[in-house]
């Protein structure tokens, strides 16, 4: 990275490294890692709560005491590795650095939207008003978080920030002519997407993600 300095405003000017291979496959393995653990986390979870939702929505385990509902034997392990790979699809975001399908985005919407709809279906088969009403609040807040971003940065939900190689994108065309007329040197190092970069940033999505939720439904025996 080379820093230019101009008097007498002394303004800094950063010259972006050359992309590398190493930064390169650092992006793309943080994208697989983190559409790869979130599914399963996901649904790990989830069948969790399905679980001790079927036997009454409460359970203990362990310890010198009566319990009246065991918790099921699976839900202990299931929950572990659940956490484990919470953490390691949050350090596959960070290395992944703004490259591929935004986990901020779709994973915020899987999340609220989903445990959404699981109180709203234990409101349909138990009639708890509890669940409607905080079913209905997860529900809107999925709704409302992704409507934010797609009005937002409606590329980068699905592109993210930046080429798997490192470059950044800008984010409209208005944007790049605003950004053109203050700051030329800047603009230089913007890039337009290409249909090769939505090609990888869905195919590393769909290919992790999708294999993660194979891997989560064989363990809970649902394939």
């Amino acid at each position: 990275m080379t820093i230019h300095l101009s008097t007498p405003a002394l303004a800094v000017r950063f010259t972006p490294a050359a992309p590398g291979p190493l930064p390169t496959l650092r992006r793309l393995l943080g994208s697989v890692l983190a559409w790869f653990s979130f599914p399963l986390t996901f649904i790990l979870l989830s069948w969790v709560g399905i679980s001790t939702a079927s036997i009454g929505g409460s359970c203990a385990s362990g310890g010198p005491y009566d319990i009246a509902v065991q918790c099921p034997e699976s839900d202990a392990p299931q929950v572990a590795v659940a956490v484990i790979l919470a953490f390691v699809a949050i350090l596959g975001f960070a290395l992944a650095g703004g490259f591929g399908v935004s986990l901020l985005a779709i994973g915020g919407f899987t999340i609220f939207g989903g445990f959404g709809a699981l109180f709203i279906a234990g409101w349909v088969a138990k009639l708890l008003s509890s669940g409607l009403i905080v079913g209905g609040a997860f529900a809107l807040f999925a709704i409302a978080l992704l409507g934010v971003w797609l009005w937002a940065a409606p590329r980068s939900v699905v592109l993210g920030t930046m080429r798997v190689t490192g470059e950044r994108y800008y984010s409209t065309e208005q944007a790049y002519d605003d950004i053109l007329r203050v700051d030329p040197e800047r603009a230089a190092t913007l890039v337009k997407p290409r249909p090769v970069d939505w090609l990888i940033s869905v195919g590393v999505w769909l290919v992790a993600a999708g294999s993660g939720t194979f891997v989560a439904l064989s363990w809970i025996g649902v394939l």
